[in-house]
């Protein structure tokens, strides 16, 4: 028996002007007019189902335009094949989106404990925090005590932004870090804070021991360099675009010119010829006796 547009969205538990959409975007046939008005049967009720069946389930209305019009076509016609691939390519899409969610929930999961236990709001394991204040209890010099605060501060944009891995993978790393560890970080901030206050020859000394410092430490500790370099972004250590942005980021810790080349080239040795090549001329020719951490 026909109906009416309205008998037909609310049989089909939709609105009048969504069925209006389907016919504008070609989704659903437009029936023809009797006694001045449009009759809508079983088939269009039908159709309205499938395609809220499909869009439910995150099926984009596109790709739902392609469905339909494939189960309508013949196996000749491939239309099978079709129809799987944008059912895969939807469920990659779910994926991607629950992936999201997860990490959204996990951050919620965070705050939530964080407000429990009456702890600062941040992005970073409470381990990163106790790290960095163990270092500064340590440190004497007011400009050491700055850059090594814009440090932490920088990590936690980082984290904020992304661009660090979560808390679950940054905090064993962190915990790994012994007191051999805080006397090296220490030690580099001790004099990475002389060196704007030094002669230019005393200076390019300061960066080129302090290179070597962190080349040493790597070198004797490549498990642990590995796992921090893998907490960086993806995307910073598989293109020279993406070294420069995060040199560009490293560098904001810097007051100086030469600590900020000092930076660029301890990150080109940590990430290795992609950064390297990303800046061919951050390295003046003090840092000659440049090398690999690992």
């Amino acid at each position: 028996m026909p109906m009416r547009i309205s008998e037909c969205a609310e049989l089909t538990g939709t609105t009048v002007r969504t069925i209006r959409y389907y016919h504008q975007i070609g989704l659903l046939p437009i029936p023809g007019h009797r006694g001045g008005r449009r009759d809508y049967g079983l088939d269009h009720v039908a159709r309205i189902l499938r395609i809220r069946w499909l869009a439910d389930a995150g099926v984009p209305l596109d790709a739902v335009a392609q469905i339909l019009a494939s189960d309508e076509a013949t196996e000749t016609d491939g239309g099978g094949e079709r129809t799987l691939r944008e059912l895969r390519a939807t469920a990659r899409t779910l994926d991607e989106r629950l992936a999201e969610l997860t990490e959204q929930r996990e951050r919620i999961d965070a705050l939530m404990t964080m407000a429990e236990e009456g702890r600062e709001f941040s992005p970073l394991p409470p381990s990163f925090s106790a790290f960095y204040d163990r270092v500064t209890a340590r440190l004497t010099d007011p400009d050491a005590i700055a850059a090594l605060d814009k440090e932490r501060r920088i990590g936690e944009m980082f984290a904020q932004r992304g661009m660090l891995a979560s808390p679950a993978q940054l905090a064993p790393v962190m915990e790994r870090l012994t007191e051999h560890d805080v006397d090296r970080v220490v030690e580099f901030y001790t004099a990475y804070a002389r060196i704007p206050r030094e002669d230019p020859e005393t200076a390019d000394g300061l960066v080129t021991e302090l290179r070597e410092l962190i080349r040493r430490w790597s070198r004797e500790n490549p498990a642990l360099t590995a796992d921090t370099v893998a907490l960086l972004p993806a995307w910073a250590l598989r293109s020279r675009t993406g070294a420069r942005i995060l040199q560009g980021f490293m560098t904001l810790v810097a007051g100086d010119a030469r600590q900020a080349r000092l930076l660029r080239g301890v990150l080109d040795d940590l990430l290795g010829p992609a950064s390297s090549s990303a800046n061919p001329a951050t390295d003046t020719a003090t840092d000659t006796d440049s090398g690999s951490l690992s």
